[in-house]
C-alpha cells in the first residue's frame, strides 16, 4: 500500500501517495541524470500536489531542491511554511533531508 494512504483513500480519490526519493533515484540511475525533480498532482475537490527531488551528490541534491522550491513556490503558489513554521516540503507533510543531503 502507498505510504500514508489506505486503499479506501486512494479508491475514493483522497489525494495521492507521496513519491519516495528512491523513485527519483531510480529515474536518475536508469536514464543517466544527475538531478531529478518530480511534480505530481491529483486534481479535483480532493486534490493534492507533491514534489520529490534527488541529486546524485550533495551539490546536485541542493540544485534539485532549489529547482523544486522554485516550481513549488513561484510557479505553483505553495505556502512557504507548515504548522511548525518550518519550510514546507509538500502539501501533505514536510520533506526532510537524509544523511547524504537528499530531500
Amino acid at each position: 500500500m502507498k505510504q500514508g494512504y489506505t486503499e479506501d483513500d486512494i479508491r475514493r480519490g483522497r489525494g495521492g501517495a507521496m513519491i519516495p526519493i528512491r523513485a527519483a533515484e531510480n529515474i536518475a540511475k536508469d536514464y543517466g541524470y544527475d538531478q531529478v525533480v518530480i511534480i505530481a498532482r491529483k486534481v479535483g475537490e480532493n486534490g493534492v500536489e507533491h514534489c520529490t527531488t534527488y541529486g546524485v551528490d550533495k551539490a546536485n541534491c541542493d540544485v534539485a531542491a532549489r529547482i523544486g522550491d522554485f516550481l513549488k513556490y513561484k510557479v505553483m503558489g505553495w505556502a512557504r511554511e507548515n504548522l511548525n513554521g518550518e519550510p514546507f516540503g509538500n502539501r501533505i507533510s514536510g520533506t526532510k533531508r537524509d544523511e547524504r543531503g537528499r530531500t
